[in-house]
């Protein structure tokens, strides 16, 4: 069988303008990169279980709710828990104030990435949502933005974020805080890895790397790995995420 050899695409040199969506991305992510302590640690999961619990529900989930569950859905649930125990990393913390804010409703920002640009809608009130309720929202809130529909209000107000770097097949990343935010997550692809279990057998599992990115000058080192181990323990016992 003959192999097509890939081609080098004619290149044009022109001159075009920056839009103006990639002028304001720009623009916030050098200002927090410039008035931060960035820092960023990765941890890994083993999702095998909740691998086997997505898998038993979708299609159930699909004709009752006609809803595609995604993994997105339960880290953005464990993510809302490890931030009310956690406040700190929800909180806008002002350095020439000298004070600290801490928000009354966790709102969740979850990146979406589109042919003209990374918008991060937020899902609000996630503290009150379930497992589908999430999930609608995620679907609703990617569908505006790959329309170009989304308005100022549905990007505001959130106290955190998480990055889905594992839909490019991305296993870990270091993602930037957005503006006015404390800490951001980014969730690695799922793999699959071979691993010894209690009786010394060989056996495979399911795992995911989980960053967090956070100001170092407001939350240390071992905060934000308290932090993201409990987001890796509730995704590793899903059934501790409640009903859905």
């Amino acid at each position: 069988m003959a192999v097509e050899l890939a081609q080098v695409k004619p290149l044009e040199e022109k001159e075009a303008p920056i839009s103006g969506i990639r002028k304001a991305i720009a623009k916030n992510l050098k200002e927090v990169l410039e008035s931060s302590a960035y820092c960023s640690l990765v941890l890994k999961a083993d999702v095998t279980n909740l691998w086997n619990l997505r898998a038993k529900v979708k299609d159930k989930v699909f004709a009752e709710h006609n809803v595609k569950l995604t993994f997105l859905s339960w880290i953005v649930k464990a993510s809302a828990i490890a931030l009310s125990e956690y406040p700190s990393f929800a909180a806008r913390w002002d350095g020439v104030e000298g004070k600290v804010y801490y928000p009354g409703t966790l709102n969740i920002g979850i990146a979406v990435d589109t042919p003209f640009g990374l918008f991060v809608p937020v899902i609000r009130g996630v503290e009150n949502l379930s497992i589908i309720d999430i999930q609608k929202e995620i679907v609703r809130l990617s569908t505006l933005a790959r329309d170009k529909k989304l308005k100022m209000s549905d990007m505001s107000g959130g106290c955190f974020a998480i990055t889905n770097v594992g839909s490019a097949g991305v296993l870990f990343g270091s993602p930037i805080m957005n503006k006015g935010n404390t800490a951001i997550s980014a969730t690695g692809a799922i793999i699959d890895e071979l691993k010894l279990n209690k009786e010394g057998a060989v056996e495979n599992r399911k795992v995911m790397y989980l960053s967090i990115a956070a100001d170092h000058q407001w939350v240390d080192g071992a905060d934000m790995a308290r932090f993201q181990g409990r987001i890796k323990e509730l995704i590793e016992n899903p059934e501790q995420l409640g009903e859905f």
